[in-house]
């Protein structure tokens, strides 16, 4: 558990520095909802197991190293998390731009 809060810090600060270095708000916004999303959305490692990995390293795994089960069903829980991120993310730009 605490590697996993330790991926989502190390990950929302990589995001965050990489966000840095656009001059324009929505582009800010764009990019760091897109690297967030890569970096901390995750699903099931294979079709029916209860084990979960984050969503760039199974994709990297499925590319390399083992049997192709499939990228597409990975497309749909990175979908839904870049959807709720960004949804997240304008509420937070919103709110910090009426201070």
């Amino acid at each position: 558990m605490i590697t996993w809060l330790i991926y989502v810090v190390l990950s929302f600060l990589i995001s965050l520095l990489i966000c840095l270095l656009f001059n324009r708000r929505y582009q800010r916004y764009l990019i760091f909802s897109l690297i967030f999303t890569i970096l901390v959305s995750f699903w099931f490692t294979k079709p029916g197991s209860n084990d979960v990995a984050p969503i760039l390293q199974i994709f990297l795994m499925e590319i390399f190293i083992t049997e192709n089960n499939g990228v597409n069903r990975l497309l749909r829980p990175l979908g839904l998390f870049f959807i709720l991120i960004g949804i997240i993310t304008s509420i937070t730009f919103y709110i910090v731009k009426k201070k």
